[in-house]
């Protein structure tokens, strides 16, 4: 039943054997602009390409300012710590996400509390999500805490999932409600917007990731989106190990992280942004391709009214377990290398003891979504 997909997936890469799921382009002037930071010597934390490239990412997004990080993962572990997100507190995020959104909260001393999604976005279902704050919360005074842990809840985070938006507008409603901060896991959406505002910057803070396998890749590296000044400063402060200079004497006034984006990184970035119109214009057509194709018992995810996604990642929900798996062993064995979603997180290990709402929503869909091949290295597009 998926030979016409996989007819599809090889002709739309036909000079690879083996078609990965996503592999960066970098086919611009990464090379002359890497030669030249080289050249500079500065090639570590501080450099022009590092502001440039923080300049024009939050002009693309819309953000009074962008500060560049390490990794995604980096950038929501200094977004709640800056917020003084820490022990005591609770974040309510989900648990279909990628494992680093809860990392981020755990390795801050905070508690996730493991929200439910819906089926159309991937993303915190927020009416689950006000149900639970009105039935399973209170308030302390001015505090919303959970009833069953006692914990002050803090933020909200929800995480726009393969580049497709969380109704965002309802979920930044909800914050305001209930004076939560809203922390935007964006790291796999840049170019996606709601109602042509972009995501991560509907928050107090959002975050980018450009890891090797994202639409722009820096190879490392990542952003905090947010429009407020101070706590900009407060960002950047604390991501150059919160250092003050004065003549040849150096200061560490609080504890730091050295957490900046090497100059390296964001010279790449910068020759990836030139290109990042044509990038998200061609994976927007890569994904109708995708969406003509159809499959018995399955349906494809797709951007809702008034969203624009940038298409990350390409991907299918199966009627069941079963279809899911025949599709991920038949594309193996044709070299075509899909992906399931992730595990969901309350159910490993590691953060199995954490507090959570009714999650069948997210274990239903657990098993039943595939991703598929998305990169555009070696994509030849029919209209093209």
């Amino acid at each position: 039943m998926f030979d016409e997909l996989f007819d599809l997936v090889q002709n739309l890469y036909p000079d690879k054997s083996t078609i990965p799921l996503h592999e960066p382009l970098l086919e611009g002037n990464e090379k002359k602009y890497l030669n030249e930071c080289i050249d500079s010597g500065f090639v570590s934390s501080v450099g022009e390409f590092v502001n440039r490239f923080e300049k024009e990412v939050a002009q693309f997004t819309g953000s009074n300012h962008a500060i560049a990080v390490v990794n995604g993962t980096q950038a929501l572990h200094l977004a709640l710590y800056t917020l003084g997100i820490g022990p005591g507190k609770a974040v309510l995020a989900p648990s279909l996400t990628f494992v680093a959104t809860i990392n981020s909260i755990y390795h801050n001393g905070a508690s996730p509390i493991f929200l439910d999604i819906e089926e159309e976005t991937l993303g915190i279902c927020p009416d689950k999500a006000r149900t639970f704050i009105e039935n399973k919360c209170f308030f302390d005074g001015n505090e919303l805490k959970h009833i069953d842990s006692g914990l002050p809840i803090a933020a909200i985070m929800p995480t726009h999932v393969f580049g497709h938006a969380s109704r965002i507008k309802e979920l930044s409603k909800l914050a305001e409600d209930y004076s939560l901060h809203l922390i935007e896991d964006a790291a796999e959406a840049i170019g996606s917007r709601s109602n042509l505002k972009h995501l991560g910057t509907f928050g107090t803070l959002g975050i980018l990731s450009f890891n090797g396998n994202k639409t722009l890749t820096t190879g490392g590296g990542g952003v905090v989106l947010t429009d407020h000044n101070s706590i900009a400063q407060q960002l950047k402060h604390l991501s150059t190990t919160a250092r003050i200079t004065s003549g040849y004497e150096l200061e560490h006034d609080v504890p730091g992280f050295n957490y900046r984006m090497p100059n390296l990184n964001a010279a790449m970035g910068i020759a990836q942004l030139e290109n990042l119109p044509n990038f998200l214009s061609k994976k927007r057509s890569l994904a109708s391709h995708y969406h003509k194709i159809e499959i018995p018992n399955s349906k494809w995810l797709k951007e809702q009214n008034s969203y624009h996604s940038n298409y990350w990642l390409n991907a299918i929900q199966l009627d069941s377990s079963k279809l899911r798996n025949d599709l991920l062993t038949n594309a193996l064995r044709k070299g075509i290398l899909c992906r399931p979603i992730w595990k969901p997180i309350h159910t490993m290990a590691a953060y199995s003891k954490f507090p959570k709402d009714d999650l069948s929503v997210t274990e239903k869909l657990s098993n039943r979504i595939v991703c598929l091949p998305s990169g555009l290295k070696g994509l030849k597009l029919k209209n093209q």
